[in-house]
């Protein structure tokens, strides 16, 4: 309708292509002869004349003449009619056919047909040859393009064409990889891997159909307990592979693990299931780059299942094999094909209430029906007569594909219970009588007759719907293989993203889990038993020592402190609304009994100098109400190259706090980036300053935040690696913005670790750091590849 409208609006300047460049010319006189009889009918082949005024058509048919091609198609060893009608039988009795034995005959002797012809081609009975010369083209499979209206047609045409040998692809402009079994089974492999632990899903996994263990297997795996682990082990390095490298290398490592792709290459249809598999798994490591762990990969792929459907979801094409081709007719739009077999052309399906509201136009007004049939009979009739016409157009579209010869599989149509043909209200009935009844088999051969009688190009034959299979020899000689290519390049070291919290938390065999996250420690740390009545390491009630401890509160202090930053530390002083606002968070969390705590916290953090009480002229550490500028939660990136942890850490322990203990650091290569974030980047009396709060719980009172105390806690936790990692990256980042004005010794203050529990104690709760330059530029030389380590070394995890 559209169409119709710009039609209208450019009356008198219309042009029409009047050559066919792509078929032969008795292809095009086929089609011309068909819809120009049907011109004759009264609303024309089309259907949008007017049978009172018939010259007022919006769209009338126009025959066009023919360029031809050079090369005839031969087949049972004699040129090919342009346009065969295949006519099936059906119940001779009646007259008539159902739908699902239509489909079943049209299927058997479709792919009978075809295996007939590919075993001509090779006897050289079937092919392409230009008039005049001896030579033949075979014909092959990728020259036969099947073309039906859905997936049902396709999977009856596709299991008979197995059945004879004959490889198929299908392709379709609906079909998502996400509807596909295998997306399924994909889910429950990701679910299993980002938890082996869980035993439901690990089964689950295995389970799958598409990794095609047996019931036998399964059933071991039950009575074996060596087994079972040997199994979930497999599914752990699945994890870890999926975290330091990625999901695709994952899915791949399962793949070979388990043998799929050859046992799916062995089944009907499996490249078809191994081709999704990939899909889904190239589609997995593309979408990890825009979500936020594992189990966000895992939520996205099932809403995908759920509700499939975008056009970087369509189906695959399976390879560029010698495939037959089963399209539907509305993805052969703009396509062409030597030949097109349209065996299923005469099944329609009628607009009813299980089609939900039909829609139908009045002028070029569309119309929905909200009424059940019965109620809105006349709506449903009219929908569906635009339906009907929309099938004819269907039909213009799938006759005009085939560049040589095409073939209808013709019927007299019972659809349902009917108990005659109604094949009148099909395209190829419609084109044929008019809107005339067919009502039988005989009066449809008639008409086709007729009309081959005007047009050679025209050929009828009797279908044989049987089932027997007609096998397909393929005598072609099996490609040779190839010898693997071997790469010339030096093996590839691992690229990832670290951090802070993933060195310190790795041991020897253990993968950097947290890689590219930062997580506080705090968060890592168990929530503590509830003291006692009696315990003497009790706080007083009303401390910031009784504060409430654990992930948490350590969670929500940082995030108290970033808004009073983001809302102006001078200004947070006596903004007696943001005061309210953050104990209304306190009590939220069921804390009614610390808000004055945390108020006065709050006051103490922003007017408090961040140095010891006793320190000397020069050492006054910075007020942050007072600070001229600074910013919350600055987050970093600085490249990384072929460093090691165990290098990183003998500068360390020979720069900060030499000769201290402090538990060792794991043993990674770091190739990639450094990521992190800061709490507090500052300026004080023109030095910059990283600042880092931390709400650990050292003791019951002021007392335990000695600088002994503070100092064991930060090596026990390898809080000197965090500071020492934001030192660098603030050394690159002044180092890179200042150029050489930039001097270490003037612009750097250190770092500070501020305990905040302990702001009340004589040691204000703080550590700070400022190591020396040759300390940073080793460490920095490090972290690029070009310090004392040497090459990275992978560990064996």
């Amino acid at each position: 309708h559209t169409y119709l409208a710009a039609r209208a609006a450019t009356q008198g300047r219309h042009h029409t292509l009047g050559i066919n460049f792509r078929s032969s010319a008795a292809a095009v006189a086929a089609v011309n002869h068909l819809f120009a009889g049907a011109e004759s009918h009264p609303r024309a082949a089309f259907r949008f004349a007017d049978p009172g005024e018939p010259a007022a058509n919006p769209l009338p048919f126009h025959a066009v003449s023919a360029n031809g091609r050079r090369e005839q198609l031969l087949l049972d060893g004699g040129p090919a009619p342009a346009l065969t009608g295949w006519l099936f039988a059906g119940d001779r009795e009646r007259g008539c056919i159902g739908t699902a034995a239509y489909r079943r005959d049209a299927a058997h002797h479709c792919a009978n047909r075809i295996a007939g012809w590919l075993n001509q081609a090779q006897a050289g009975q079937a092919g392409f040859r230009v008039p005049g010369e001896s030579a033949m083209v075979p014909l092959r499979a990728r020259d036969i393009a099947i073309l039906v209206r859905n997936r049902t047609e396709a999977r009856a045409i596709r299991d008979a064409l197995a059945a004879r040998g004959l490889a198929s692809v299908y392709l379709s402009d609906k079909d998502s990889v996400f509807a596909s079994p295998e997306a399924r089974d994909m889910l429950h492999w990701l679910r299993a891997m980002a938890n082996p632990g869980d035993v439901s899903a690990l089964r689950t996994a295995l389970a799958t159909g598409t990794l095609g263990r047996s019931l036998a297997w399964l059933d071991g795996l039950q009575a074996d307990e060596m087994a079972w682990e040997d199994t979930q082990e497999r599914f752990i390095r699945y994890r870890q592979h999926w975290q330091r490298r990625g999901i695709l290398p994952a899915v791949y490592q399962l793949l070979h693990d388990f043998a799929v792709p050859g046992q799916l290459l062995g089944r009907a249809q499996g490249e078809r299931s191994l081709t999704n598999l990939l899909h889904l798994a190239e589609w997995a490591q593309q979408a990890s780059d825009g979500v936020d762990g594992d189990h966000a990969l895992i939520r996205l792929l099932a809403e995908h299942i759920a509700e499939p459907g975008s056009d970087e979801q369509v189906l695959r094409l399976e390879s560029d094999a010698d495939l037959i081709q089963v399209v539907t007719i509305f993805k052969s739009k703009g396509l062409e094909y030597p030949l097109a077999l349209l065996p299923f052309i005469c099944s329609f399906r009628e607009v009813d209430s299980t089609q939900g509201a039909p829609l139908y136009h009045e002028g070029r007004r569309p119309v929905l029906e909200l009424g059940s049939r019965k109620s809105a009979a006349t709506s449903f009739e009219r929908a569906d007569d635009e339906r009907l016409s929309e099938d004819v157009r269907l039909l213009y579209v799938a006759l005009t594909r085939a560049r040589h010869a095409t073939f209808l599989g013709l019927a007299a149509l019972a659809p349902g219970n009917a108990k005659s043909a109604a094949l009148h209200r099909s395209a190829p009935g419609y084109l044929l009588a008019g809107g005339e009844k067919l009502p039988d088999l005989q009066s449809l051969r008639s008409r086709w007759q007729d009309l081959a009688e005007a047009c050679p190009a025209l050929a009828l034959e009797e279908a044989d719907g049987s089932d027997a299979p007609l096998g397909y020899r393929d005598s072609a000689t099996p490609a040779a293989g190839k010898a693997a290519r071997l790469p010339a390049h030096p093996a590839f070291l691992r690229w990832w993203v670290a951090s802070y919290s993933a060195l310190r938390h790795l041991s020897a065999d253990e993968a950097p889990e947290t890689a590219g996250a930062e997580v506080r420690d705090e968060e890592r740390a168990p929530q503590p038993a509830p003291l006692t009545q009696e315990d003497p390491q009790r706080p007083a009630p009303g401390t910031l020592h009784a504060f409430p401890r654990g992930p948490e509160p350590g969670t929500f202090l940082h995030g108290v402190l970033e808004d009073l930053a983001n809302a102006g530390f001078d200004h947070a002083v006596h903004d007696t609304a943001l005061l309210a606002q953050m104990a209304e968070r306190c009590r939220r969390r069921g804390w009614d009994g610390h808000v004055n705590t945390l108020l006065s916290g709050i006051a103490a953090w922003l007017q408090t100098p961040l140095a010891p009480k006793e320190a000397g002229p020069g050492e006054d550490g910075p007020v942050l109400a007072a600070l001229p500028r600074y910013r919350a939660e600055p987050d970093f990136w600085f490249a990384t190259t072929n460093a090691a942890t165990p290098a990183i850490d003998r500068l360390l322990r020979a720069g900060l706090f030499p000769g201290a203990p402090r538990p060792g650091l794991g043993q990674q290569g770091l190739n990639g980036l450094m990521k992190g974030f800061i709490d507090l980047l500052a300026e004080h009396e023109g030095c910059y300053y990283v600042i880092d709060w931390k709400s650990n719980w050292l003791g019951p009172d002021d007392s335990a935040y000695t600088e002994e105390a503070m100092q064991h806690a930060l090596l026990e936790k390898r809080y000197d690696l965090q500071l020492a990692i934001y030192l660098v990256a603030l050394h690159r980042h002044l180092r890179h913005t200042l150029g050489s004005a930039y001097d270490y010794e003037r612009d750097v203050g250190g770092a500070m670790l501020v305990f905040l529990r302990g702001i009340g104690a004589p040691s204000r709760g703080v550590i700070r750091l400022k190591p020396p330059l040759s300390f940073i530029e080793a460490l920095d030389d490090c972290f690029a590849g070009a310090g004392p380590a040497g090459p990275a070394q992978e560990s064996p995890a």
